[in-house]
């Protein structure tokens, strides 16, 4: 696979993108569920810290297409926070939108511990990245991490390994213009999404079948 640093020179060193050694060593490392929760959402599914953080199983379904499973997570522009429901959060673009986990022990790893965990991870954004930095640097060769690293290393996956062109890594990830995704890590309706993915979806080879 290859790999690149997607936030160019205006990002720090720890918002790089995971190398594909880096994203081996936690698929294989992280063994506590929370940590694998957030590794998943933002290393495959482009989510960003706030997302992940507020994701919930009324977020989730499996649709199949063309044959093949895939987790749809519908992000609403605005929810009320796990933690406390009389506060309201509106997501980063203000829009709604749809990003997906493809990879078939992912999407059952996420599945099945929201169904048991249906208010999700009750974490705030901040908690989140300070376990990140707190425990993930254990495993990683670098010392410092970023939660957008994790956004970074979705952008790859959906380019290098999913085959998607950018105007739908921009509709996925919540780009508002073409170029942040270009640059960093045409706009088209979840729609076209859809029917884009239906046509020419590929199923990347699993890690846990190499």
């Amino acid at each position: 696979m290859k790999h690149i640093d997607v936030r160019d020179k205006r990002g720090s060193a720890a918002d790089k993108a995971l190398t594909p050694t880096e994203k081996i060593l936690l698929q294989n490392k992280l063994t506590d569920s929370k940590d694998r929760i957030i590794f998943i959402l933002g290393a495959y599914a482009g989510m960003r810290a706030t997302e992940i953080s507020q994701c919930r199983l009324e977020w989730l379904q499996i649709e199949v297409i063309k044959e093949h499973k895939v987790l749809f997570i519908n992000i609403p522009a605005e929810f009320k926070d796990t933690r406390n429901l009389k506060r309201k959060i509106e997501t980063k673009s203000r829009e709604s939108r749809r990003t997906y986990v493809f990879d078939p022990y992912m999407m059952n790893e996420v599945w099945f511990w929201y169904k048991n965990n249906i208010k999700g991870l009750l974490m705030s954004r901040q908690a989140i990245d300070h376990r990140i930095r707190r425990r993930w640097y254990k495993i990683l060769v670098r010392g410092n991490f970023s939660t957008h690293a994790l956004r970074a290393s979705a952008q790859n996956y959906f380019r290098y390994e999913m085959k998607l062109p950018d105007v739908v890594i921009q509709t996925i990830l919540g780009h508002k213009d073409i170029k942040t995704t270009l640059l960093h890590y045409n706009s088209k309706t979840a729609a076209q999404v859809e029917e884009y993915l239906a046509g020419t979806i590929v199923t990347p080879k699993s890690i846990h079948e190499e």
